[in-house]
């Protein structure tokens, strides 16, 4: 059985299908401006949408706006991440119900739209845990972060086992790489060299096996083993450094803006392969 949300969910696919067939999206689907100007919405909430969590997430990490403090970042950032969810939410149906034929029966949708799930809960998980350092709401934070991390390895999985989506995976793997650097800046050769490793596997595995048969199952398994590797390579060096009487520093937050960074450039990889799949 191929994966889609109209093999995990056909029950809920088909009344999506019967939404479609309303006179609004008939009508949107006819107009040669509306669905344009749906389509632009979505692009521009998912970019506001992108922009406050991460602005949020990079101070957590330690990369930007130091002098600032987290709560006043998140105090910030709190209207434009919650109008772009909703503008996010309500868009990305329209387009949904204008295009369900093809949506449907993506793999790349149906991994975009679990990314997207977890990918809300982390955000909010941090902002909360930002914004109420203590009590019964940090304990819901942290339960919401650990929940909606196991829902984005369901999502990573399937990116890094979906036939012709393998590769997209690898972006992945690149940014977290990239990201858990913070945690440990005083390997950045050893990680340029797993950077390169992995940029040198999803090329190969793109463009040189994924031509025959046999390559579309070695792009699946290069993909799935470059991100196990990358992260088996990022455990040896947090035991590095603690071996050498540095123990790891990690400020409050910092592991789940980390998730909800990955979490995001997981929505973004899905959503480029939506069209290719």
């Amino acid at each position: 059985m191929s994966d889609s949300v109209k093999d995990w969910l056909p029950g809920a696919a088909a009344q999506i299908e019967a939404l479609g067939q309303t006179p609004l999206i008939a009508a949107i689907n006819h107009s040669v401006w509306a669905f344009s100007v749906i389509q632009l919405g979505h692009l521009l909430s998912i970019a506001v949408l992108g922009g406050a969590v991460l602005v949020l997430n990079l101070r957590l990490l330690g990369l930007a706006l130091p002098t600032v403090a987290p709560e006043e970042v998140e105090r910030s950032t709190r209207p434009f991440m919650l109008a772009s969810v909703a503008g996010t939410i309500v868009t990305g149906f329209l387009m949904t119900l204008a295009t369900t034929q093809s949506s449907l029966t993506s793999t790349a949708f149906l991994i975009k739209m679990i990314a997207l799930l977890a990918a809300i809960g982390l955000s909010v998980s941090v902002a909360w845990s930002v914004r109420r350092p203590a009590g019964h709401a940090r304990q819901a934070a942290k339960v919401l972060g650990v929940l909606a991390t196991l829902v984005w390895l369901v999502a990573a999985g399937l990116f890094a086992s979906a036939s012709n989506l393998g590769p997209g995976v690898l972006l992945v793997a690149v940014a977290g790489f990239a990201l858990f650097a913070a945690f440990l800046p005083s390997r950045r050769r050893a990680y340029g060299i797993g950077i390169s490793l992995i940029l040198l596997a999803g090329f190969g595995s793109t463009f040189l096996l994924a031509p025959t048969a046999a390559g579309d199952v070695l792009t699946e398994q290069v993909s799935i083993g470059t991100v196990l590797i990358g992260l088996a390579f990022a455990a040896l060096l947090w035991a590095s450094e603690m071996r050498h009487g540095k123990p790891l520093a990690v400020p409050p937050g910092r592991i789940g803006a980390l998730g909800s960074t990955l979490a995001w450039v997981t929505v973004a990889a899905a959503g480029r392969w939506i069209g290719f799949s």
